[in-house]
């Protein structure tokens, strides 16, 4: 039997309702049944769930030979870093991530930092069942018991972006940068460190994430970037950007307020490779991403781009495998094979400062990479949607007869349409990973397309 909160891509759940602090302290001991072991890593964001699961996981480990490292509230690119880096067995990050704040879960690595996945969560769910007969034992000791593994994994974190981006060519400017009262304000003190020729403004920096919470901390959808919207219209700033909790999800505002999807700052992203001669080659788009990404690759030289299916562990699988060197979601995750071979909202943001700074104004991304309009939205699962989805498909289809079309089956179904060479127009659906919904995504460059796709795929 799953227990609730295994889901498709991580363990995560409501706390106390599909996750609890006896989970964590029995997921201690399956972990330790599933895998050698001689040195973990440990960290959680700021919810306090999160820091009651990491300590019951912790607790599992009382009595044994190895070594417990931690990390007290980091975001997750400083775990995803560290165990790219160094010799740890095992790292986990406790976060709800873009989830709203009653969320928790884990979020786990092999050596090398690979994500757990595969045949190996089904061991480590066999081995937490048997783990249950086990009597609970809460946690004893502190943090003062085992290793604080945070400035050492700051030090390599700076060493990292500075190799990667010639931050001296990073202008003077004002940014105001939305933390969602997540761990991102960690990444935050390091670009403080690194770029002091920047004034960064803080929106919700209150270092928990709870019930008080002034909005989910998920900027992949719009209405929770609306603070950050109206803070940079007022204060004439040169950007703004927000995290989610754990901060390897982000997303920005122009200087003029206006929402920036992922898309567009994955567009961005390919100047600066090609700029800067990153060993970028392949990018790899998500489902749900717009067309600016393909028609920008087409401009550019040993560039070029192929889907791939939404999820952490399958995106960081893909670029470890060396399938792709960039991966994209539209919701602002960019896996970034030169970057610990993870996604981090600290790094994305350096990346954006540096178009800014190289290419201008970041308003003008919606012109130099064009991405049209776009919806998208959700509906509950049913049984007889097979047969509705054909009918819609083949009408929009036959509506587009006579252009260059291209079915493509990864991680859901995909059509996209062109005009010679230029990807214009675009829909998608999918499952979601968690719940029982279907995820519905569509958009143009062309006006009349986009007004027939919104009529077409809301009515039917």
């Amino acid at each position: 039997m799953l227990p609730p909160f295994v889901k498709k891509f991580d363990f995560r759940g409501v706390y106390e309702k599909d996750i609890t602090d006896k989970d964590g302290f029995y997921l201690g001991l399956a972990v330790q049944k599933s895998l050698p072991l001689k040195r973990i890593l440990v960290g959680w964001d700021t919810r306090v769930s999160s820091k009651h699961l990491a300590r019951n996981f912790i607790q599992a480990f009382q009595g044994t030979n190895i070594e417990i490292n931690y990390i007290d509230i980091c975001p997750i690119d400083f775990i995803t870093a560290a165990a790219n880096s160094f010799a740890f067995d095992f790292s986990v990050m406790f976060t709800g991530s873009h989830n709203p704040w009653n969320w928790t879960g884990l979020l786990m690595h092999t050596a090398g930092g690979a994500s757990v996945e595969g045949e190996l969560v089904n061991k480590i769910v066999a081995q937490y069942n048997q783990a249950l007969s086990t009597p609970y034992q809460k946690p004893t000791g502190s943090l003062s018991d085992y290793i604080n593994f945070q400035p050492i994994i700051e030090s390599i974190y700076k060493k990292k972006i500075s190799a990667l981006i010639p931050l001296e060519d990073i202008k003077s400017m004002r940014v105001c940068v939305d933390l969602g009262d997540g761990s991102g304000y960690k990444g935050l003190e390091i670009l403080e460190d690194l770029l002091p020729q920047v004034t960064f403004h803080r929106l919700n920096d209150r270092k928990v994430y709870n019930a008080q919470t002034p909005h989910t901390a998920d900027p992949s959808q719009v209405e929770n970037m609306q603070q950050l919207m109206q803070e940079v219209r007022e204060g004439d700033y040169d950007c703004g950007i927000a995290f989610d909790s754990d901060a390897d999800r982000a997303l920005a505002v122009d200087e003029k307020g206006n929402y920036i999807n992922g898309t567009l700052i994955g567009s961005a992203m390919m100047d600066i490779c090609t700029s800067l001669r990153l060993p970028i080659h392949t990018f790899g788009y998500a489902v749900e991403c717009g067309p600016s990404l393909y028609n920008t690759a087409r401009t550019k030289e040993n560039i070029q781009t192929m889907p791939v299916p939404v999820g952490r562990s399958i995106m960081r699988r893909l670029i470890r495998e060396n399938k792709v060197d960039l991966a994209v979601e539209n919701v602002g995750h960019f896996y970034n094979k030169a970057f610990f071979m993870t996604d981090s909202g600290a790094f994305s943001l350096v990346q954006i400062l540096y178009w800014i700074s190289t290419y201008g104004k970041l308003s003008t991304l919606v012109t130099e990479h064009p991405d049209g309009q776009r919806t998208q939205f959700t509906i509950p699962r049913a049984d007889d949607q097979a047969a509705a989805l054909e009918k819609l498909t083949a009408t929009i289809n036959q509506k587009f007869a006579g252009r260059v079309q291209k079915k493509i089956e990864v991680d859901g179904i995909r059509y996209e349409f062109y005009e010679g060479e230029t990807l214009t127009t675009w829909y998608a659906w999918r499952p979601s990973g968690y719940e029982p919904i279907e995820k519905y995504y569509f958009g143009s460059l062309n006006q009349e397309d986009y007004l027939y796709l919104q009529e077409k795929i809301r009515k039917d």
